[in-house]
């Protein structure tokens, strides 16, 4: 079992970025238990009554793990956060940067995960595994959001956040101003969780073409991500993408969002394989301890899966 407790699984990121002694953005090491980053970050806001804008971070982490990442903060001085101490949340001050942290600024990161009822023996350490976006990524409905913002279905994606009762509560007070408002009553949320769902559609899309493809696809092979700027590199590509957006019924141009543009999503590549570095088992009382590192963008626990000879994902 993966994540029966936070303490099972400990993420430390590793920063792709130098700091210094001064600059406009202060960067934060933040330590949290039962948060996600977003929801950190917004406790983060409130406590010291600076304006959730001014926030960066560089990776998404999950609730139910402790993780160690790296927030910035635009025009914050050390005083607001020395000292502050929070439940579950434990910030550090550490340099400054010049531009604030966005998603993709790290390098990598190391983990350390308690999986439980297994032993060492049904552990394989084959050196790469299927670099599969995992379930943390869809969380419930992310990717229904996600493919109803890109298909301009605004009504469809507030319906399906009116039942959380955080972000619905947020869109509900607009629409009783605003009835059937539906494009505005998304902006009233944060950019980068409205990008977060455009995402999850993407990477559900990619998840798919690459299971279905894989046996043609090589181990140091990419596939594109789809998005506005999209171009297949091979005849497979092509085919691939092109019997994707068929049964979609969307084009890579569906990504150019018209409505609320810094939605719009140009896409990428992604590595089809990543390799597990420094793997390490112990076995203990409880199950397994296995500790290893990372490139950024690679989930954890498809890698854990993976050694354990048990993946399954979200299509």
């Amino acid at each position: 079992m993966i994540k029966d407790k936070p303490k099972d699984f400990i993420v430390k990121e590793e920063l792709d970025r130098d700091l210094s002694d001064r600059g406009e953005h202060l960067v934060l090491t933040v330590t949290k238990r039962r948060y996600n980053t977003e929801d950190m970050v917004e406790a983060l806001s409130q406590h010291t009554n600076i304006g959730r804008e001014r926030f960066g971070f560089a990776g998404n982490k999950d609730r139910e793990a402790i993780t160690t990442q790296h927030v910035s903060v635009r025009g914050a001085q050390p005083t607001q956060f020395e000292g502050l101490h929070l439940k579950d949340i434990d910030v550090d001050v550490e340099g400054y940067t010049d531009a604030p942290l966005s998603l993709g600024d790290l390098a990598g990161n190391e983990f350390t995960i308690t999986v439980r009822g297994v032993t060492a023996g049904d552990i394989h350490e084959e050196g790469s595994f299927v670099n599969y976006f995992d379930t943390q990524r869809f969380s419930t409905a992310n990717h229904i959001i996600g493919k109803h913002i890109v298909k301009d279905r605004f009504g469809e994606a507030v319906n399906i956040l009116q039942d959380d009762d955080y972000h619905g509560k947020i869109i509900d007070e607009h629409l009783q101003k605003h009835r059937n408002d539906y494009k505005t009553a998304l902006r009233q949320l944060p950019g980068n969780l409205l990008q977060l769902f455009v995402h999850a559609y993407q990477s559900q899309l990619w998840n798919r073409c690459v299971h279905e493809n894989l046996e043609a696809l090589g181990e140091h092979d990419s596939f594109p991500i789809l998005g506005f700027g999209t171009r297949p590199s091979n005849d497979l590509e092509k085919t691939v993408l092109d019997d994707l957006m068929d049964e979609e019924n969307i084009t890579p141009r569906s990504f150019i969002i018209r409505s609320i543009p810094e939605l719009s999503a140009e896409g990428t590549r992604r590595d089809v394989h990543k390799p597990i570095y420094d793997l390490d088992v112990i076995e203990n009382p409880h199950g397994v301890k296995l500790s290893f590192y990372l490139d950024k963008g690679s989930y954890a626990t498809m890698a854990v899966k993976h050694v354990l000879d048990d993946v399954d994902i979200i299509t």
